[in-house]
């Protein structure tokens, strides 16, 4: 009986680019899918942290009665460091001296002190980046902000371009440098339509619609009356730093020219800045966290900015 012969059939080249280009594709998707988890794991994070810094705040008000100044002026302190006993952080505060400014030498141990909850893990900057400010230059980051108030230029920008930003309205944000800080009750557009804290995220670099910036535009610098990007370096990356504040200027789509009409995530430079798609995270005097388009009327940013400013917000 004669035995039959199995004759294994090799691939074709054609049938094994197949593959591989089959193969490629289910890699590039797995990738997107993991990038995608990965950078929803950020967002939380990032909203966790806004989060917390909300909670902190109002615990400095049932305390003091009052939020924290955004920045002091005659010993030189920021936001940040009135919130750290309710963030966990005492021992930082401990090792803080209040009667010395914060890039004081007597400040470094606590300044250098990396806290994460000041820190989204959606900037692709490394975490450990020191601040680089000329007065304190191992200064640990943050990415987020207050937003201060509204600038004049910005308010005359609206009112040239008929924008329904009227010029005469309160400027003041919640946390600004003014007095002895805000009471709730001074909060007459409503807790939940004003902004506490949001991100300005990849400091000191300079980022432009997500693309680090080598250098500074003369426009940025001149019109603006910001003198803080140097060589491509933005000032106020630091926690500490009381020049870390971003009173809203209103930026061109390249960041270049101020004051306009964007003011989320064209420019980082003391500006509204994440490295979320389409927008950012926002904390609110209720204590709420929320997601800003990018694309919000500038009405309406310019409304949760200010804290007794009398707009209607309409959406």
């Amino acid at each position: 009986m004669a035995t039959q012969k199995r004759i294994s059939k090799a691939f074709t080249l054609i049938e094994l680019l197949v593959v591989i280009a089959i193969i490629a594709i289910l890699i590039g998707l797995l990738i997107a899918s993991v990038q995608k988890i990965r950078e929803a794991a950020s967002r939380l994070t990032c909203t966790n942290n806004l989060k917390q810094m909300a909670a902190a705040l109002h615990n400095y008000h049932s305390v003091y009665n009052r939020f924290p100044l955004a920045n002091t002026n005659i010993i030189l302190h920021s936001w940040p460091v009135f919130i750290l006993p309710y963030i966990e952080q005492q021992n930082i505060y401990n090792q803080y001296r209040m009667d010395k400014n914060w890039f004081d030498p007597l400040n470094y141990n606590a300044t250098q002190t990396q806290v994460k909850t000041f820190i989204c893990p959606s900037s692709p900057e490394n975490e450990n980046r020191p601040a680089l400010d000329n007065k304190n230059i191992n200064a640990a980051i943050s990415d987020y902000t207050v937003p201060g108030g509204l600038t004049g230029n910005f308010l005359l920008f609206c009112l040239n371009n008929g924008l329904g930003v009227a010029q005469n309205i309160s400027k003041s944000a919640v946390l600004n440098g003014q007095g002895i800080g805000t009471a709730i009750s001074e909060i007459s557009d409503g807790t939940s339509n004003s902004f506490l804290v949001y991100e300005s995220g990849g400091r000191p670099k300079h980022y432009i619609s997500g693309k680090v910036i080598g250098q500074a535009d003369v426009y940025s610098v001149t019109m603006c009356k910001n003198t803080d990007v140097i060589n491509g370096i933005t000032s106020g990356a630091a926690w500490a730093d009381p020049g870390g504040g971003s009173p809203v200027h209103g930026f061109n789509k390249n960041g270049t020219i101020c004051s306009e009409a964007c003011v989320i995530n064209c420019t980082n430079n003391q500006e509204a800045y994440s490295f979320h798609s389409g927008g950012m995270n926002a904390s609110f005097a209720d204590g709420s966290v929320r997601y800003i388009n990018e694309n919000i009327k500038i009405v309406t940013f310019a409304a949760l900015v200010t804290m007794a400013g009398g707009e209607v917000i309409s959406d």
